[in-house]
C-alpha cells in the first residue's frame, strides 16, 4: 500500500537529501549534498518501522525490471546494500535519502555520524548508531507532539513514534517548559541554561551549535555530534552542513575523476565519490549524476522506487535493482509518495499494524476526512483541519 505524505522539495529529485533547520533540530539531520530548500516536518514524517530487520545474514539483491538500454547492474557490495536497506527502513524518524540515493552515492560513507549504519545488520544497530529508537503507539497514551521521558525527547502522534536521546544532540537534557510548543518541529533538547533573545521560529548558530530560541532558552543540536558544521544560510536560517569547503559557483554540478561535486547555494562545496558504488560520474548539459554502466543521466531521472510483493525495487545509478525485504527479517515492502517522488522501505508487521490502529483508526491509508479516532496531528498531516 502507499501512504501519501505532504512534503515540499526543492531542486532535482535526485538531490533531495536533507531538510532545513526545523526538521534538523527534530531528527538530527544534516545536509549531505546541496539541497538547502527542501522541507520535511517531522510531525508529517511517515518514518519507517524498526520491527523486523533482525537477520544478520546477507540476504540478496538482484537487477530487476526492464531497464531498456540501461541494463541491470549488480553493485557487487552486499554490505552497502544491506546497510542502506537497514538505514532507510529502521530509522523511526525516516531517512532523509532514498534507498537508491543511499546505494548510488554511498551516503553512509560521506559522514562520520552516518558511518556506523553502513555495517548495520539489524534495526537495533541503526537505532544505537543514530541515538533514536522506535516506541509503540500504545506507549504514547493517545497524546501527540513532543514530550520528555528522562533525557529522551519523545515524539508521538505520528505513524511511527520515536524517542531521541538528547545527549546525542549535545544537549544538557530534555526540558519542555509549560509553554514549549509541543506541536512544533524542534525537539525539547535544551542546549544551555543561557538566556537567548532571538525570535521563535528562527534558527541560528552559536559557534557550532544550531538552535531555536524558545521561551528565552536555546533548543537544538550541536552539529559537532553530527560530524558537521553549523552554517547560517540566511536571516533566521541555519543548518548543519557536512562540508566546510568554499566554492564560487553556487548551484553548479561538476564531474572530475568520477567524483560528483555540488556547489550549494550557500557557497559550500560537497562531493560524492561515484566510484565507491562502481558508478561513473557523467554530465548532461549543466547537470551531472552518478550513473551505472550502460546507463545515462536521463536513466537516473527516469528510474523510480516501488514494491513488488516483499521485494523493494530501487535504482543504482539509473539501473533497476531489487532486494527482498523478507530475506532481511522484515515482513513487507511499503512505498511512500511525496509530491510524485517515491520512497520505498521495508517494514515489520506489528509496528505497522499498531501505528495504523493508533494514527488511522485501524485503516492504513490516508483518511479522507478527520474522523473520530484520528487526532488533530493526523488531521493536519493529511490535509484536513475539520474535527
Amino acid at each position: 500500500m502507499t501512504r501519501r505524505i505532504t512534503r515540499r522539495r526543492g531542486g532535482e529529485a535526485a538531490w533531495w537529501l536533507c531538510v532545513l533547520a526545523p526538521a534538523c533540530l527534530g531528527i538530527a539531520c544534516n545536509q549531505l549534498l546541496g539541497i538547502e530548500k527542501a522541507e520535511l516536518d517531522p510531525l508529517a514524517s511517515g518514518g519507517s518501522s524498526s520491527t523486523g530487520g533482525t537477520n544478520g545474514g546477507g540476504g540478496s539483491h538482484s537487477g530487476g525490471g526492464d531497464g531498456g538500454t540501461c541494463s541491470a547492474y549488480d553493485v557487487g557490495n552486499d554490505e552497502l546494500v544491506r546497510g542502506c536497506l537497514m538505514r532507510v527502513s529502521c530509522d523511526p524518524a525516516g531517512a532523509y535519502y532514498t534507498m537508491s540515493q543511499c546505494v548510488s552515492y554511498s551516503y553512509q560513507l560521506t559522514n562520520a555520524y552516518e558511518a556506523c549504519t553502513y555495517g548495520a545488520s539489524s534495526c537495533g544497530d541503526v537505532e544505537e548508531c543514530l541515538g533514536r529508537r522506535a516506541i509503540t503507539p500504545a506507549s504514547c497514551g493517545g497524546t501527540s507532539g513532543w514530550s520528555c521521558s528522562g533525557d529522551e525527547a519523545v515524539l508521538c502522534g505520528v505513524p511511527f513514534p520515536y524517542a531521541w536521546d538528547c545527549g546525542r544532540a549535545g544537549a544538557i537534557g530534555c526540558y519542555g517548559s509549560y509553554d514549549f510548543p509541543t506541536q512544533g518541529p524542534t525537539a525539547p533538547c535544551l542546549l544551555a541554561t543561557d538566556t537567548c533573545y532571538d525570535a521563535p521560529g528562527e534558527y541560528h548558530c552559536a559557534g557550532n551549535v544550531l538552535y531555536e530560541c524558545i521561551g528565552g532558552q536555546p533548543y537544538g543540536v550541536d552539529c559537532t555530534g553530527l560530524a558537521s558544521t553549523c552554517v547560517e544560510t540566511g536571516p533566521g536560517e541555519a543548518m548543519c552542513i557536512d562540508s566546510t569547503t568554499q566554492c564560487t559557483s553556487p548551484g553548479t554540478l561538476t564531474c572530475r575523476n568520477d567524483v560528483l561535486s555540488y556547489c550549494g547555494e550557500t557557497g559550500i562545496l560537497s562531493a560524492i565519490d561515484c566510484a565507491a558504488a562502481g558508478l561513473r560520474c557523467e554530465t548532461s548539459g549543466d547537470y551531472a549524476e552518478c550513473v551505472a554502466p550502460s546507463c545515462s543521466v536521463d536513466d537516473v531521472a527516469g528510474c523510480s522506487e516501488g514494491c513488488n510483493g516483499t521485494r523493494l525495487q530501487f535504482c543504482v545509478g539509473g539501473s533497476p535493482s531489487e532486494v527482498d525485504c523478507a530475506e532481511f527479517g522484515f515482513a513487507r515492502c511499503e512505498a511512500t509518495e511525496a509530491n510524485g517522488f517515491t520512497w520505498a522501505f521495508c517494514v515489520g508487521d506489528q509496528a505497522l499494524e499498531d501505528s495504523c490502529e493508533f494514527a488511522f483508526d485501524g485503516e492504513c491509508d490516508m483518511p479522507p476526512v478527520c474522523d473520530e479516532g484520528t487526532d488533530t496531528t493526523d488531521c493536519a498531516l493529511y490535509g484536513s483541519d475539520e474535527p
